[in-house]
């Protein structure tokens, strides 16, 4: 997976929950493109003398990410919130 809009995308880091969940991010927008390769152009770049293919993330692909990682990372965080208050220690 190649991910041209990778340099364009924001993602809040000023907690250290936030900055974990970055790397899940990325991955999620790439498991999504993996999700759609047998629909998508193959590219290729020969690198060493060796030919590499790949597909690319689109913005589509990132749109579904956001949705996903809205509800699925905020999930995640108020469970966390929820156990921790239920922690008698």
């Amino acid at each position: 997976m190649v991910n041209p809009y990778a340099q364009q995308l924001t993602f809040l880091d000023d907690r250290t929950r936030t900055r974990r969940d970055h790397e899940k991010y990325l991955t999620l927008i790439d498991t999504i493109a993996l999700l759609h390769q047998h629909q998508r152009e193959v590219k290729a770049v020969t690198r060493g003398g060796k030919r590499i293919e790949y597909v690319e993330v689109t913005l589509d692909d990132i749109e579904t990410a956001n949705q996903l990682a809205h509800e699925v990372l905020a999930a995640r965080s108020t469970s966390c919130r929820r156990r921790r208050a239920d922690c008698s220690c």
